[in-house]
């Protein structure tokens, strides 16, 4: 409970290892219990590293709190562990988790669909610290079809997708990280991000 965070008021409830995963870097999924049918539990994905005494978990990489469909009846979300790499420098180990957080609501005729892809890069030290960074972030709107309706002429050209934003990542060292603008994203030049170690 102590790696969950307060998102888990209701407790955890089911837990699943990711498919993607590395040699000693797990991510497990943590779903909240089901506290009533009127809330959609929490999510939260939980780093487990592997060391000479075993596996532990080390901290949520992601989490989607509680919804409560009393005020917000036709919102969803869900979280998806995209890949899980790791990268050796000199003496420092460091896993890569990407997620992608997937969250929609309903209002009038139209579905609102945020998508969020971030990357935590955690450096498997004593103690384990870990930082994000948000790669892309975007906004899709999509017309709601009636179910009578052919989908396919319902849809045509019924979804938009408002400006979004995507980076590309890449660690060189152990010092930090190349930031800089995917293609098609903003054309940003590359920066160096260093590691800020508390």
């Amino acid at each position: 409970m102590a790696v969950l965070g307060p998102g888990f008021a209701h407790g955890p409830g089911t837990c699943e290892l990711a498919k993607a995963s590395s040699n000693s870097v797990h991510v497990a999924t943590i779903f909240g219990s089901e506290g009533s049918d009127r809330l959609v539990p929490a999510i939260s994905t939980v780093l487990v590293v592997r060391d000479a005494g075993g596996w532990v978990a080390h901290g949520a990489t992601e989490a989607v709190a509680d919804i409560d469909l009393t005020e917000t009846p036709e919102m969803s979300a869900g979280v998806e562990v995209t890949a899980v790499s790791e990268a050796v420098f000199g003496a420092a180990r460091f896993a890569w988790v990407q997620t992608v957080v997937t969250e929609a609501d309903v209002a009038a005729d139209e579905r609102y669909i945020d998508e969020t892809t971030t990357l935590m890069v955690c450096e498997l030290g004593e103690p384990v610290r870990c930082g994000q960074v948000d790669l892309a972030a975007w906004q899709y709107v999509v017309a709601r079809t009636d179910d009578d309706e052919d989908e396919d002429d319902a849809m045509g050209g019924g979804c938009r997708s408002a400006e979004g934003v995507s980076l590309q990542v890449e660690q060189r060292d152990a010092g930090g990280l190349t930031v800089s603008g995917a293609a098609g994203s903003d054309g940003a030049a590359p920066r160096l991000v260093p590691f800020r170690r508390e």
